[in-house]
């Protein structure tokens, strides 16, 4: 009984700290009606974002899929030195905020001053703030999915 109340007690309050804020959005945006909000998200930048958003989650899924599949496979049937350290690899983003990551990434793509970035840059590779840059972080925040 006490467990059941638990539970409860619980799923209520998770529910109310994901109602709220949703709910607060939602009416907002629908504050001035069903055709205002049509009217901004048919925008060309509400649309362009939108398409770059199914992109880029669609490119991100493929990868942490494959990369994935791989990984579980080769922890889960074959024992070997560097097991330890794989899972480690994989456990990162958990435990970094999405602010770090971008932070790595802007250390190591930056365009003058990057550990990679000068040799792309060079060579007419744009990383940062491109769709490259976006689906890297989305990819990498998702892995440990």
């Amino acid at each position: 009984m006490v467990r059941t109340l638990l539970r409860a007690v619980t799923t209520l309050y998770v529910g109310f700290l994901v109602a709220v804020p949703v709910g607060s959005v939602a009416w907002r945006a629908l504050a001035p009606g069903f055709g205002e909000l049509w009217s901004q998200i048919s925008t060309p930048a509400a649309v362009h974002a939108l398409v770059l958003t199914m992109e880029v989650t669609l490119l991100a899924i493929t990868l942490n899929t494959a990369f994935g599949v791989a990984a579980a496979l080769l922890l889960t049937r074959h024992r070997f030195p560097g097991a330890a350290v794989v899972e480690a690899l994989i456990d990162i983003p958990l435990s970094l905020s999405p602010v770090v990551v971008g932070l790595a990434l802007l250390l190591c793509y930056s365009g003058t001053e990057g550990l990679v970035g000068p040799f792309l840059v060079s060579h007419g590779i744009q990383v940062l703030f491109s769709t490259p840059g976006i689906e890297l972080a989305c990819a990498f925040v998702s892995v440990p999915y």
